[in-house]
């Protein structure tokens, strides 16, 4: 990030590529790709810092939209709160919710996260919820429940049996790539599935998202 440069007064800041190529899609999708840039942080432990590099870079002046599209991970009320923490310790307006934003004198901010409806999870989760209907969906559910059945449960603090099969670490993540692994010509991202069109973001799932945008 140290060697991008603000182009645009609206800036939507993200974890990584699979959401740059998520969220690209789905803006070109609702007609508002020219209006942002999209950065990815490299993961949220990395957020305080890189949005200290953006506030310094030299056309900070010119941003007057700063969004924040984050997953929720498996405690929202945690991650907003330590979203609103990291904004308000830089200088910056803070949401008191998710999907909304918050005007200061010089910026607005906004948060959304992931997969939204304050909802644990992540962008795969939100991927997920645009395909229920796809026929491929009830083989899945019953691939991931033959998995649980017959694969070893290995909590956090447990090391690690060499012996041993275990169920995915982030059931979501293997739930996405298993869906598009079921595909006619499958992907192993769904950053690239989404790019390829994969994704229903006419869905009503993806709602709140695509207003969380265009009130921007």
């Amino acid at each position: 990030m140290a060697n991008e440069s603000i182009t645009k007064d609206k800036l939507i800041v993200c974890e990584g590529k699979d959401e740059i190529n998520f969220l690209t899609a789905f803006l070109k999708n609702i007609g508002s790709l020219d209006g942002y840039q999209v950065w990815d942080i490299s993961g949220v432990d990395s957020l305080k810092n890189k949005l200290k590099v953006i506030k310094s870079l030299p056309n900070y002046d010119k941003l007057n939209t700063l969004l924040l599209i984050l997953d929720s991970d498996d405690n929202f009320d945690s991650r907003l709160q330590s979203v609103k923490d990291i904004l308000k310790s830089l200088d910056l307006p803070y949401p008191d919710s998710a999907g909304s934003y918050k005007t200061g004198e010089n910026i607005k901010v906004g948060v959304f996260l992931m997969p939204g409806n304050l909802e644990n999870g992540m962008l795969e989760d939100l991927c997920l919820k645009t395909v229920t209907e796809h026929p491929a969906m009830s083989c899945l559910e019953a691939y991931m429940a033959c998995l649980e059945t017959n694969l070893a449960k290995k909590n956090l603090d447990e090391p690690k049996d060499p012996k041993k099969y275990y169920f995915p670490k982030n059931v979501s993540k293997a739930k996405a790539l298993a869906f598009l692994a079921a595909l006619h010509e499958p992907f192993n991202s769904v950053g690239i599935a989404a790019l390829n069109g994969y994704w229903d973001f006419d869905h009503a799932s993806l709602d709140d998202l695509k207003r969380f945008l265009q009130n921007s």
